[in-house]
C-alpha cells in the first residue's frame, strides 16, 4: 500500500523478468512492456527509470 492514496491502493514492486516469468507461468504471453515515458522495453532492458511500467500481456483463446 502506499500512503499517496490513504493506503487503500496496493502496488506489487517487482523487476521486469519476474513479472514476464509471472505472466508465462498463468498463461499470458507478454506482448509489449513501456517504461512510464512511453519507450518499449525489450527483455533485460533495466527499468529502474520508470517507477510503473506498463505491461500488454495477451492469454490465448481457448479451443473451441
Amino acid at each position: 500500500t502506499d500512503a499517496g492514496h490513504d493506503f487503500s491502493t496496493l502496488h506489487y514492486y517487482t523487476d521486469q523478468d519476474t513479472q514476464r516469468q509471472q505472466l508465462a507461468k498463468s498463461g499470458f504471453s507478454t506482448l509489449e512492456v513501456f517504461g512510464i515515458d512511453g519507450d518499449p522495453l525489450e527483455p533485460g532492458d533495466s527499468d529502474t527509470k520508470s517507477p510503473y511500467v506498463t505491461y500488454v500481456a495477451q492469454k490465448p483463446k481457448p479451443e473451441s
